[in-house]
């Protein structure tokens, strides 16, 4: 139903702003426009992390658990009033938008032009020439498909966009960042969690902090740099490729991490045979013969720690009793089981050890940051070169062409391939009624492993895409034109002499009947590609 209600926005929006809007602060708009749709999912994770801070029912706080404990359950339903809430009033302030038959700017279509002196600017009129030479092969004043109906009119519009190379690679180059995008943004709180040992709470609140700043951030960043040095869509296309190779780097920084947990019976042996808490990942088991005898469960995960070791459960730890923050009596705690000190400390505290590795954590948080950033400085730049890419009037449906591939391939892929690789470096599985449910603790080095496999491998991809996008950028009026600059100025310069034509007269597009264009206007121009064609 999310889905269903937000699919116009992606689809209708993007066009509707390049045709509302002056080509000078096209670039401006778009970017708020995706400022707005990343805003969302930053406070969400904001709320998020701080409604699971409390007990899931209202007015109770129980006292032998808190949120760090891995059996807590937090208020997770708030999130969906407050968004249901605020859906209602945009629903209400959307259907108080007026019916409009013609865009403000579909009969005098002015941009401002840069005069070379710089010192002021003037209206002008765009030569008609591209719109004239869309109604001489088959395409309307409004987009419509002339002498087509039903799905011969949808094979036009389709043939015509896929001829189109440049917008073919920016969809996959856009798909691609979305599945990187899809995938932290699923995973991003469990990696953090694993990582750095952090609670569900805390780690989406580092995750809001990341895209409230970087996300947000780099949406802005990148469409006022489009904006500030006025951007040709050619331009836009090389931008989005420069930021795309300059993202991948900080991808590295996966390897960032506090070291592997050390887990008696998974990654260390119990006492007196751990090796001072040496790592390895075989050849191990939680049952032992200090806590033999126990008939301990693996559905529970209840994690304490004694000496800089986790164990599974106080009754993994051969505990007897219990105490405030713990548990005591635990003989697998002694560094002998077997050979028990009179003054030897028995006791395990709740949750797992911590490991002390602030600095990595703060280290991660900044290039992930930074990771952030970098990616969606294209978001702006990258829906310019696909509006720009394919003529006017197919360009809503572009966009929903678009959109279908980008769900499909990011949205939807994403989560099930980065699922998948974390679950791969699994070492840990939660057993309840002896099957197998969830993970619980992962092996450290291989996940940071499959975590930036799944991550370079489409982002390198991306950079490609939106390389081939601005060497193949097709040569149309658009293609270089800056805003400010004058569509048929620019389009006559680059025809040759042989090409030369006199500069046709504006003609109103009203006035053009099917089938009969003026002898001054040619047929076609140098560069043009045949729009939708019929």
């Amino acid at each position: 139903l999310c889905a269903v209600g937000v699919a116009s926005l992606f689809t209708l929006g993007p066009p509707h702003l390049d045709h509302t809007s002056p080509p000078s602060v096209l670039t401006r708009h778009i970017g708020y426009f995706w400022i707005w749709t990343a805003l969302g999912p930053a406070l969400g994770l904001l709320v998020m992390g701080l409604s699971l801070q409390n007990w899931v029912d209202p007015g109770v706080n129980p006292d032998n658990i808190d949120p760090g404990d891995s059996n807590w359950v937090g208020r997770w339903w708030v999130g969906w009033f407050i968004a249901a809430g605020l859906l209602l009033v945009v629903t209400v302030l959307m259907a108080l938008i007026p019916r409009g038959d013609e865009h403000p700017r579909s009969q005098s279509q002015e941009v401002e032009m840069q005069r070379p002196d710089g010192r002021r600017k003037e209206e002008v009129k765009i030569d008609k020439t591209y719109e004239v030479q869309e109604h001489e092969n088959g395409v309307g004043p409004n987009g419509e498909i002339l002498d087509k109906k039903g799905c011969a009119r949808l094979s036009n519009l389709m043939k015509s966009i896929l001829r189109s190379f440049s917008y073919c690679t920016t969809t996959l180059a856009i798909a691609a960042e979305v599945f990187v995008i899809s995938g932290y943004g699923v995973f991003i709180a469990q990696i953090l969690q694993s990582k750095f040992s952090l609670s569900a709470s805390v780690a989406n609140l580092y995750v809001a902090a990341m895209v409230l700043g970087g996300g947000l951030g780099g949406i802005l960043i990148g469409s006022q740099i489009s904006h500030c040095l006025r951007l040709s869509p050619r331009q836009n296309a090389l931008f989005c490729w420069v930021v795309a190779l300059i993202s991948l780097p900080f991808f590295f920084g996966n390897f960032v991490t506090c070291g592997q947990l050390p887990l008696a019976g998974v990654t260390v042996d119990y006492n007196p045979d751990n090796n001072g808490n040496e790592i390895r990942y075989s050849g191990l088991s939680l049952d032992n013969a200090c806590n033999q005898g126990c008939d301990c469960s693996r559905s529970s995960y209840y994690p304490v720690c004694a000496d800089g070791i986790t164990y599974f459960s106080p009754c993994y730890a051969g505990c007897t009793t219990r105490n405030d923050g713990g548990a005591g009596s635990c003989v697998c705690v002694a560094s002998d089981p077997f050979n028990i000190g009179v003054n030897e400390d028995l006791t395990v505290t709740n949750n797992k050890c911590d490991q002390g590795c602030g600095n990595a954590l703060n280290a991660y948080i900044g290039i992930m940051f930074c990771a952030l950033f970098f990616t969606l400085m294209n978001n702006a730049p990258a829906t310019i070169v696909s509006l720009k890419s394919v003529v006017k009037p197919c360009r809503s449906m572009a966009m929903g062409l678009q959109q279908i591939v980008i769900r499909v391939i990011g949205s939807v892929t994403a989560p099930l391939v980065f699922g998948a690789a974390i679950d791969a470096s699994c070492i840990l599985w939660n057993e309840p009624c002896g099957n197998r449910g969830n993970c619980l603790e992962y092996r450290d080095d291989l996940l940071s492993q499959n975590i930036l496999l799944v991550s370079i491998v489409p982002k390198a991809f991306s950079a490609l895409m939106f390389f081939l996008a601005w060497w193949y950028f097709p040569d149309t009026p658009e293609a270089n034109m800056r805003p400010g600059d004058k569509i048929a100025e620019d389009n006559l310069n680059r025809m040759s002499n042989d090409d030369r034509v006199d500069r046709p007269e504006v003609v109103d597009p009203s006035r053009v009947e099917m089938g009969k264009i003026p002898s001054t206007i040619p047929s076609s121009l140098p560069g043009n590609s045949k729009p939708c064609e019929s």
